[in-house]
């Protein structure tokens, strides 16, 4: 006969919501990895993202011409003629990195715009979403159903994989099977109650851990300036003027190596 007492009574209902919490932060924090995260980061890079691209971008440009000026004046100064063909290559080189960074930083603005173009669950079935997953990992994680049949580790794949790929028909499906099951859940002895309870605890605390940091990092700890208009657009004012104020000693560095690059040998004597 199972243990009645009051002590057992209450570790057991710690335990289970212990496992409603440890349900519930697993949840929070695959949502915030697989959903969150890529929206907000597509939003903060085609509002703001995209002009700071643009002045990175720009200042590369007017490193690039400082270097070729640069260059072509050391010869110059020795009274040769510049070879701007071997300056363009020698630059070309030197700036490798940047342009990597640069095809880089490129690729992640197009796949942000995608992002944003995908379709995306409505709230009422985000919401559905968010629930049924948490349901499924209450019942079929493996830290909280350590004595599980293969079949069930099995469909813990399989709602892992529905969960990331916003599936909300296979979990809904997944749930019913579960529901449909005649089997009662395993009951947890006496003796191992406080050990379950124990790591459970310290369970939650890791994953709550984990969650508090990813909210204080990028782009989670942008949530509500990303929601905010005006900040936006501040941000994107100030940028601009960056960008003017760039783009004009690039044109005039432009006209300055133009310059350089028309002069004749025997203009050097």
């Amino acid at each position: 006969m199972l243990d009645q007492t009051l002590e057992n009574k209450i570790l057991r209902q710690q335990l289970d919501q212990l496992r409603k919490d440890f349900a519930t932060k697993y949840e929070e924090r695959n949502h915030m990895l697989l959903y969150e995260e890529p929206l907000l980061n597509s939003i903060y890079l085609t509002t703001v993202g995209t002009m700071q691209f643009r002045v990175f971008t720009l200042r590369g440009d007017l490193a690039i011409l400082e270097e070729k000026i640069r260059l072509g004046q050391i010869d110059f100064n020795r009274n040769v003629q510049p070879d701007w063909s071997q300056i363009e290559a020698t630059v070309k080189e030197q700036f490798q990195d940047y342009q990597h960074k640069v095809n880089k930083e490129a690729n992640r603005l197009a796949a942000a715009k995608e992002v944003l173009k995908s379709d995306f669950l409505s709230s009422e079935e985000t919401a559905q979403l968010k629930e049924t997953y948490k349901i499924l990992v209450k019942r079929l994680h493996p830290d909280l159903n350590p004595n599980q049949s293969d079949a069930d580790k099995e469909l813990f794949v399989s709602v892992q994989a529905a969960y990331n790929h916003s599936n909300l028909t296979a979990l809904t499906e997944a749930l019913l099977y579960l529901n449909g099951r005649t089997e009662q859940a395993p009951v947890v002895e006496s003796s191992d109650i406080h050990q379950q309870v124990d790591h459970l605890s310290a369970m939650n605390a890791d994953l709550q851990k984990k969650i508090d940091t990813l909210n204080d990092s990028f782009p989670f700890n942008f949530r509500e300036l990303l929601d905010d208009e005006r900040w936006i657009e501040k941000q994107q004012e100030q940028y601009q003027l960056q960008i003017t104020s760039l783009e004009t000693e690039l044109t005039q560095k432009n006209e300055y190596l133009l310059l350089l690059m028309s002069w004749k040998p025997e203009l050097l004597h």
